[in-house]
């Protein structure tokens, strides 16, 4: 009976270590291409970032040396293909995609830029007197005597 086994265990020994061989492949294959897709994802997504702050800077660099419109977007494609050449060629962004988010960026920084100086020049109407004052009453209406 003992060579029996023996004989058996001998026969299918190679067989087994072959399955076991085959499983383990699957399960490194599946858990290589899981870890390249997250992996490029996060890469793609870094690239994505770069891309977008270089063509905001490049819009900013051009607004603040008086270029604008056409201009100011062609100067911050120009920027982002000498900043972040890496991400447009991991991106292959289309042709229009560049101009597209270059003008998208470039409405941002003129709305940012006209909300600021509407900020600043908005006339200040109170002096410090007034504000401690009302800030007394606000203060003396909230307290029970």
């Amino acid at each position: 009976m003992q060579d029996l086994f023996l004989m058996l265990y001998w026969e299918f020994l190679p067989t087994l270590l072959q399955v076991i061989g085959a499983i383990l492949s699957i399960l490194l294959m599946r858990a290589a291409n899981t870890a390249k897709t997250r992996w490029g994802i996060e890469i793609e997504a870094r690239h994505r970032e770069a891309l977008h702050s270089a063509l905001m800077s490049g819009i900013r660099a051009a607004l603040s040396r008086g270029v604008s419109g056409e201009d100011a977007i062609r100067e911050a494609i120009r920027h982002a293909g000498n900043s972040v050449p890496d991400a447009i060629s991991a991106l292959k962004p289309g042709a229009g995609v560049l101009a597209s988010i270059a003008e998208a960026k470039h409405r941002e920084a003129v709305d940012a830029s006209f909300t600021v100086q509407s900020v600043e020049r908005a006339p200040i109407r109170m002096n410090i007197e007034d504000v401690a004052a009302q800030l007394g009453r606000h203060l003396g209406a909230g307290t029970t005597r």
